[in-house]
């Protein structure tokens, strides 16, 4: 029997906190707190009816274990998946949930808790809970104890389109006027971390499960994250949200006639918007909000067309093995960050957690170590490359007392890692990296010589010649936040008085607005008219002009590269700052400087990390 689409009938679930807004997803339902759509579910509280063909009447959990040709033989026990559409009218519960092993141990249950969540739509200043700021189980517990939940969680601000992945471990919770797409593994597996006091229709307070979340709860708190992006097609736009072993999710806007990617071994249709029609050979069926379309193994050549929002959920893939990655590491004072990286120096996976730097190296290197291991263990990896704060031996692999990683004295990170993974491990300080980054892969690509500045907190370079950092005899090239600028200028407790950095990194602009206005940045008071922030702008972009005047005709590299927090407010002086830079050069070289903003942004650090090479 050929495969055909199967459409699926949706399970509406009361909840304490649900509202009636499900209706505008074609959700037909008499009780007024319906907090859950059940789209896709195959759980014995809530199993999907087949509403068409020959399966018309089946449980979707019957299908999976008496036709499972229509799923392409898995050989998972039960259904893996399942996808909701939630309305949170008022908050839910702070809760965590198990990964597969704890499911197992704790609950009999095969499958553990790691969901996704888009947003569909949410109330203005609409927040979620999502994190914790505990640093050991100990100080998680006192903070419980003590019920000092403001310093314990963490909140998030969102709007429409956010996407969040949740893995198993993470305290999490929905804020109230939220409405969002889930998909998540197959499981109800919930602890209740805390309730608000609130009481269910007995008036008895909700159970909490304190010991399990305790036991389950990710410590520290670290966010994971997969690469987002966008592939624009002649009648649709695809957006791919995430795509990990446990499930592969992707968002659809139709605007015609289109066909979508159902590859193997079968895909999952929700519509939340819009109407159209799916065809299928000679047959066509109705598409409207709140259908949900099983398209089986086999099932090819799926096309829609109309006007919709639809979302596609596949079951999880392996990283192909005949693929390899690499890992880059940025360790900064506050966050601390790893990703793996794809040889097109695409980012694939990301995790990230607050640094904790005061609890001194070994505590820092062990969560980093833990950080790396689970990346490997998902992926092929065949080299880590680090970037770090300076000053330090980037031959030897030391760090040599960074001021804000106090306490790291001659780390050998290095060494350590090395040992760990048995993998080769570069190191190179964090300026020095982003510049490879932005010269590989951002607006250095293609060019022989690019320096990169970054003009943050404060300011740091790098040179890349034919794709190699040079660092110089002693490590130090690139190190222009030092260079002279002005001899009168601004004092500084470690560098020059008078360095580029006194006079034009962050740092300087945030001085100059403090004398003039303590609650303004310097560039909002110049916007206003503010004469003297106007005066201090001008000079800024002056000495900032002189100092990339100065690599000019130092280097004459073919790109120099502009990056850093600073850069953000590029479009108030740009133009302003090119005609400073001709000022300043030989005429024969006016005109012909190929000033760039950073590509990368953020990213250029862990890109180029990932990209050192063994042994420079």
């Amino acid at each position: 029997m050929s495969a055909y689409p199967i459409f699926l009938t949706p399970v509406c679930k009361e909840r304490l906190w649900g509202g009636e807004a499900l209706r505008r997803f074609g959700y037909s339902f008499a009780q007024p707190n319906i907090g859950e759509a059940w789209a896709v579910a195959a759980l014995p509280d809530g199993d999907n009816l087949v509403e068409n063909g020959d399966c018309r009447g089946m449980t979707l959990s019957q299908l999976w274990r008496e036709r499972p040709e229509l799923f392409g033989n898995p050989d998972e026990p039960e259904f893996p998946l399942l996808i909701k559409i939630i309305d949170a009218r008022e908050d839910l519960s702070i809760q965590v949930h198990p990964n597969d092993e704890q499911a197992q141990r704790l609950e009999g249950r095969p499958y553990g808790k790691t969901e996704c969540w888009y947003i569909l739509d949410c109330a203005p200043d609409s927040r979620l809970v999502f994190g914790h700021n505990a640093a050991v189980s100990d100080e998680m517990e006192r903070l419980i104890a003590a019920g000092d939940w403001t310093a314990l969680l963490q909140q998030r601000k969102i709007q429409r389109g956010d996407f969040l992945f949740v893995p198993s471990g993470t305290v999490h919770a929905i804020g109230k006027g939220t409405i969002l797409l889930e998909v998540q593994q197959s499981s109800d597996s919930t602890y209740r971390l805390y309730d608000y006091d609130r009481r269910d229709a007995q008036g008895n307070l909700r159970e909490l499960h304190l010991e399990k979340c305790i036991d389950v709860t990710n410590v520290p708190h670290h966010e994971v994250s997969y690469q987002r992006r966008t592939i624009r097609h002649p009648s649709s736009t695809q957006e791919i949200l995430t795509s990990n072993r446990l499930f592969q999710l992707s968002r659809w806007e139709v605007r015609g006639e289109t066909q979508l990617d159902t590859r193997s071994p079968y895909a999952l249709m929700t519509v939340v918007a819009g109407y159209g029609k799916l065809h299928h050979g000679e047959q066509a069926y109705e598409l409207t909000a709140g259908k949900s379309v099983l398209i089986p193994h086999g099932c090819e050549g799926i096309v829609v067309e109309g006007e919709l929002e639809l979302f596609l959920t596949h079951p999880g893939k392996e990283p192909e093995a005949a693929e390899s990655y690499r890992i880059g590491v940025d360790i900064g004072g506050t966050n601390l960050r790893a990703a793996v990286v794809d040889q097109a120096g695409q980012i694939v996976k990301r995790v990230a957690m607050k640094t904790f730097a005061e609890k001194g190296p070994d505590f820092v290197i062990r969560n980093l170590q833990q950080m790396i291991g689970s990346l490997m263990q998902e992926y092929p990896v065949t080299h880590i490359g680090l970037a770090c704060p300076g000053p330090l031996d980037a031959k030897a692999g030391i760090i040599l007392s960074p001021p804000n990683l106090p306490g790291w004295d001659r780390i050998d990170l290095k060494g350590k890692l090395a040992a760990t993974f048995d993998i080769p491990v570069t190191l190179d300080n964090d300026a020095n990296a982003a510049a490879l980054g932005e010269a590989l892969f951002g607006a250095g690509k293609g060019k022989r010589s690019v320096f990169y500045v970054t003009i943050s907190t404060g300011i740091g370079g790098g040179f890349v010649y034919n794709g190699n950092i040079i660092q110089g005899a002693h490590f130090c090239a690139g190190e222009v936040g030092n260079m002279i600028i002005r001899p009168d200028g601004p004092a500084h407790p470690m560098l020059n008085q008078g360095s580029w950095e006194t006079l034009a990194s962050g740092t300087a602009l945030n001085r100059q607005a403090q004398q003039i206005d303590q609650r303004k940045s310097l560039f909002q008071l110049e916007q206003e008219g503010n004469a003297q922030a106007k005066e201090a702008i001008e000079q800024f972009v002056a000495n900032l002009a002189t100092g990339i005047a100065n690599l000019v005709h130092i280097l004459d590299p073919d790109t120099i590269i502009l990056g850093g927090g600073v850069m953000k407010s590029r479009h108030l002086f740009w133009e302003q700052l090119h005609r400073a830079v001709d000022e300043r050069l030989y005429p024969q070289l006016r005109g012909k400087i190929d000033l760039q903003v950073a590509q990368l942004e953020d990213d250029a650090g862990i890109i180029g990390a990932a990209f050192l090479e063994p042994g420079a």
